[in-house]
């Protein structure tokens, strides 16, 4: 959303333009009947914010605001109120079989918006479902909620139930957790947070942005302090139990996306290569563990052109030139990896209609 612009929705991947030019004012009105006073001064502040509401008929929603020329803009995300399956989301068996392990650490890896979240929550799903355990979940925002089934789950959003990501981490043992998820690891004290708990017996699953799974441990270790990535270096050497890199590509079928998967998994090899900083010999470890499940992205993406799923314009920059992204982005949901039918209650239609009400709407008084 932005003034004297259309609505523009993302579907499957692409813009769509919608309705007339929004009108001056149009974006803080929004803004202003769905922040509290918190929000606006984090706004005011750092010209920027992000909030999860509930509405009506659309749902719950990710909203994130920026100051920007022109006036303020907001991009709305639907976030899906039911945890899809593992199984359904169309990725790799191996990766699956990763969360029953008792410790180490599991990395979810891909671009900004292909669906990390939706493959974490997942498997948090699946350790619910099937393991007695008891599951510490952080997030910058409590999204969806998890509810008890044979697990615990405890969620605790950053900045509301602790102050930052190294005391969420640091709770897991007094909280006495089995396993932790972790939304995104982007700094260094994170990163040496959530190695430490997947080497002290817990673990560990956590998402990061990173442009390939090949690439994922040289992207993490680079944002660790230079005077602490060798500690970090030998953490995730005897840590690491898999890595999965996935991206969002257009369907076939043109009614939704499916997930291209790049598969890692850990062995006595790859603990190896990290400790000794060989990752250059990565490839040639995948191409022998073929069998074992291991999978590069292009090869990923070849499976699914031969299933069908995607077409050969959509496949070709991936299997001719590696992880490289086409000139057309292919996907970027980010709050959904499954296929989309587009007969969704919940879709651009719905979205707009509650949207609009929001005009309507008479500012409330604002809550801490």
């Amino acid at each position: 959303m932005a003034p004297d612009r259309p609505l523009v929705f993302r579907r499957d991947g692409l813009l769509e333009a919608h309705g007339e030019n929004l009108p001056a004012g149009a974006v803080e009105q929004i803004l202003d009947t769905l922040m509290s006073t918190t929000h606006s001064e984090s706004l005011d502040r750092d010209g920027r914010v992000v909030l999860v509401v509930s509405l009506e008929t659309a749902g719950r929603i990710r909203v994130s605001a920026s100051l920007a020329e022109g006036g303020m803009q907001a991009s709305v995300r639907l976030i899906n109120s039911e945890v899809t399956p593992y199984e359904q989301l169309g990725l790799p068996a191996k990766i699956a079989e990763s969360v029953n392990a008792r410790s180490g650490l599991v990395l979810v890896t891909s671009p900004g918006g292909h669906g990390k979240s939706t493959t974490l929550s997942a498997m948090l799903h699946a350790i619910n479902t099937t393991r007695r355990a008891h599951v510490l979940a952080l997030s910058e925002r409590v999204e969806i909620i998890h509810s008890n089934h044979l697990s615990l789950v405890t969620q605790r959003q950053i900045g509301a139930h602790c102050v930052g990501w190294v005391q969420g981490v640091a709770s897991a043992r007094s909280l006495d957790a089995d396993v932790v998820t972790i939304d995104e690891l982007r700094t260094s004290a994170t990163i040496e947070s959530a190695l430490a708990a997947a080497a002290s017996g817990r673990l560990v699953l956590a998402t990061m942005t990173a442009p390939s799974g090949m690439r994922a441990v040289d992207t993490l270790l680079a944002r660790v302090a230079p005077d602490r990535q060798p500690a970090a270096r030998s953490l995730l050497a005897k840590s690491i139990r898999a890595i999965l890199f996935q991206r969002l590509l257009r369907s076939a079928d043109g009614k939704g996306r499916v997930p291209a998967c790049e598969v890692i998994l850990g062995s006595v090899t790859l603990s190896r290569m990290i400790a000794e900083a060989k990752m250059q010999q990565l490839p040639g470890l995948m191409q022998q563990s073929r069998a074992l499940g291991m999978q590069t992205f292009a090869e990923g993406v070849a499976s699914l052109l031969q299933s069908g799923s995607v077409d050969a314009d959509t496949a070709a920059p991936f299997i001719t030139g590696g992880t490289k992204a086409p000139a057309e982005r292919s996907g970027g949901s980010g709050a959904g990896a499954t296929p989309s039918s587009g007969d969704d209650p919940r879709d651009s239609g719905s979205l707009r209609g509650q949207l609009g009400s929001l005009f309507k709407k008479k500012k409330k008084k604002k809550k801490r």
